[in-house]
């Protein structure tokens, strides 16, 4: 969603600001634990949840956070081995080869991402481990 909000196309990584060696900031905490599903438009269209007095006590702090890196260059997707145009394996085109996308269950968050890379506006489901078969790449 912040990658979306910023104007690139995704994110590739997400996690503690820290972690990337992007340091921890300084000021007022404006936003924690956000509920994106991905479709929304700004990170204030999230839902927000509230958690315990314990839990803002102590992770409440810049120690925690976020930090995104967002993808700059242009990827092509495709889908290969379904019945129907807007079913299939998802390809990707990335430093001049077509190559598949690993994973052991589907996840209807990335197929959001994809499914809106293709046009459509939102996936109806989700599948992995090989349900249009296994790629080449």
């Amino acid at each position: 969603v912040v990658c979306r909000m910023l104007e690139y196309q995704f994110a590739i990584q997400a996690g503690r600001a820290s972690s990337f060696g992007f340091g921890s900031g300084s000021g007022p905490i404006w936003f924690g634990y956000q509920n994106c599903l991905g479709s929304e438009r700004s990170i204030a269209d999230c839902s927000i949840y509230t958690p315990s007095l314990y839990v803002r006590y102590y992770y409440y702090s810049h120690s925690y956070d976020v930090g995104v890196v967002c993808y700059t260059e242009e990827i092509k997707a495709r889908l290969v081995g379904g019945s129907q145009p807007n079913e299939g394996r998802v390809e990707l085109y990335y430093n001049n080869a077509w190559g598949s996308v690993c994973s052991y269950s589907g996840n209807i968050r990335g197929a959001n991402v994809i499914c809106k890379m293709l046009g459509y506006s939102f996936a109806k489901r989700a599948w992995g481990a090989g349900q249009f078969g296994e790629g080449s790449g």
